[in-house]
């Protein structure tokens, strides 16, 4: 008795036939890849982030002079700070609902003294926080795509054993 199960779709006007194990395995490879992506992306702005930490060195008293507003209303503080008698201003490249500090407060900033423009804000969390919401979304994608893998190979595993333990010989066709 054949229990295999196959698609059938159409190229160049002939009919190919394809097996529901291949359709699940390119379907799970997708889900493979695109956590791939994603864990990948996440753990690029983590390492991006960490680098700067680790080139920022000096710390700084700065005033948040205004915000900086991206195209969906979300707002990223501007910073002012002197270093070594020169005036810099600073902005993150992250926005958020809500920015660590308000117009006229004062904020610690690390900076780069061989690159004083160069800083991060030790209170904003927002990198951090996309880098873990990417990790996540693609480790949760690879762990799918693993487990139903996992799963569909045990019980195809499962039903050969199954089919070969089965002796159809005794019982008489449908009628």
């Amino acid at each position: 008795m054949n229990m295999n199960v196959h698609t059938s779709f159409r190229v160049n006007g002939t009919n190919k036939n394809v097996s529901s194990a291949f359709v699940i395995g390119i379907v799970m490879a997708f889900f493979i890849l695109i956590g791939g992506i994603f864990g990948g992306i996440g753990i690029a702005i983590g390492k991006s982030s960490e680098k700067t930490k680790a080139q920022c060195t000096v710390s700084v008293e700065a005033d948040v002079i205004n915000y900086k507003y991206n195209s969906d209303g979300l707002s990223t503080p501007i910073y002012s700070y002197i270093y070594e008698g020169v005036n810099y201003q600073y902005s993150a490249n992250s926005y958020s609902n809500h920015p660590p500090y308000s117009v006229g407060e004062k904020a610690e900033l690390m900076i780069d003294p061989d690159s004083p423009q160069k800083a991060f804000v030790p209170a904003d969390k927002t990198n951090t926080f996309i880098a873990t919401i990417f990790k996540c979304i693609g480790f949760g994608f690879v762990g799918i795509g693993v487990i139903v893998i996992i799963v569909s190979l045990f019980l195809s595993h499962l039903g050969k054993k199954q089919a070969k333990n089965d002796d159809f010989s005794n019982y008489e066709q449908w009628q």
